[in-house]
């Protein structure tokens, strides 16, 4: 397919999805260049290894969504958490001011029928991923420093 045409396609699929997210006070679509968010995407490779096990928490299925969120919130609001970013397929950037995080996480499992979810942070860089699988949830949490 043509890139500019898989940009554009990949541009509506944010902006649909962004549509269906409850939590948020406004929100940004940007497109990405390869030399954006190059630590991220570092860490995201490493993360989605299967030998990679560190900065790691291991949840046992099933976990109800309430207590997957509690332990969010308890990571996130630690850190001072209102804005953040995702990517989509490493090519799009949706920025997004969080007013209500326990909303925003709520829709976005609903929407991908899932736990399974990535998250970017600027100041200081870090980066929160969750990985659904079968029979457990990993929570990876990462400060850049």
């Amino acid at each position: 397919m043509n890139n500019k045409l898989e940009k554009k396609l990949l541009y509506i699929k944010a902006k649909e999805y962004v549509s269906q997210l409850k939590g948020i006070e406004s929100f940004t679509i940007s497109y990405v260049n390869d030399e954006d968010f190059v630590w991220y995407k570092k860490q995201l490779k490493l993360f989605f290894k299967i030998e990679q096990i560190d900065s790691r928490m291991t949840l046992d299925h099933p976990i109800s969504k309430k207590k997957l969120i509690e332990i969010v919130n308890k990571i996130l609001k630690n850190n001072g958490f209102s804005k953040c970013i995702q990517l989509v397929e490493e090519k799009i950037a949706i920025h997004l001011n969080i007013n209500n995080l326990d909303d925003f996480l709520n829709s976005i499992f609903r929407y991908n029928q899932t736990f399974d979810l990535s998250l970017l942070f600027l100041e200081p860089e870090r980066i929160l991923v969750i990985n659904d699988d079968e029979y457990e949830v990993y929570l990876h949490y990462c400060i850049n420093n």
